[in-house]
């Protein structure tokens, strides 16, 4: 994409990357606000101005999924890696329980948060997760910014999903001393083990979004049904009209 667009990484190894900017961050005392973009949040870009300048004003926003990862090869013709955060979730929190970096957790609902923080204890039991509130009722406290400061997390995960955690992260970085702020989708269901992964070979052939729509039709049937040949559409127009 051009920097008209908010694609900051497009390399062949989005991962490392990513937390090789984390580690600068918490070696220089410094604070860094971590999205991505699915073709969701591609259409989404250009439908809502909030969320428009929320992703502007990112320090990192990452390529996620296959659509971008298809839109990424189309306009710029790098060897672009296949990138989903999930897939790097557990490497990722092992590293913070070996960097003993303390975590803050906001988003899904109290059963799923409860459920996502008992497992991942369970798995990494020196990890130091200092604070959470769920995407709802938590939500609406106005003192949330001082609970997240006042646990001295390093890292919030936000995971209420797009364009509302973008938003969020928008709105209320200002506030928080806390040096990495991440949103994460609906990572906090994957580590309840309350939502599955679609089949591996769905997913290598990039089709997981079509599992998805399966299992829950009314949630996703407008996304992906109605959003991918939009985003197809948009990106030829974008390609023809040389706005890339």
């Amino acid at each position: 994409m051009s920097n008209n667009y908010p694609i900051d990484i497009i390399t062949d190894d989005n991962y490392n990357s990513i937390i090789n900017k984390i580690v600068l961050t918490m070696d220089n005392n410094q604070k860094i606000k971590i999205n991505y973009l699915n073709t969701h949040g591609f259409n989404t870009f250009f439908d809502d101005t909030e969320y428009r300048e929320s992703l502007l004003s990112s320090e990192v926003v990452f390529p996620d999924g296959i659509g971008i990862w298809l839109g990424g090869k189309f306009t710029t013709k790098k060897n672009i890696q296949r990138f989903n955060w999930t897939d790097y979730s557990h490497e990722f929190l092992r590293l913070c329980n070996e960097k003993e970096w303390k975590l803050f957790l906001l988003g899904s609902t109290k059963e799923i948060l409860d459920c996502s923080i008992t497992q991942v204890r369970i798995k990494y039991p020196d990890i130091q997760i200092v604070g959470w509130a769920d995407g709802y009722s938590d939500l609406t406290k106005g003192n949330l910014p001082s609970v997240i400061n006042n646990s001295t997390a390093d890292i919030l995960w936000v995971g209420m999903g797009t364009p509302k955690q973008e938003k969020w992260i928008y709105n209320n970085s200002k506030f928080l001393n806390v040096k990495v702020i991440h949103a994460v989708g609906d990572i906090f269901s994957y580590l309840a083990d309350r939502r599955s992964r679609g089949p591996i070979f769905l997913r290598q052939f990039g089709f997981e979004w079509l599992f998805r729509v399966v299992l829950h039709p009314k949630r996703y049937w407008k996304r992906y049904l109605l959003g991918i040949p939009t985003f197809v559409f948009r990106l030829i127009k974008m390609k023809l009209t040389n706005q890339l």
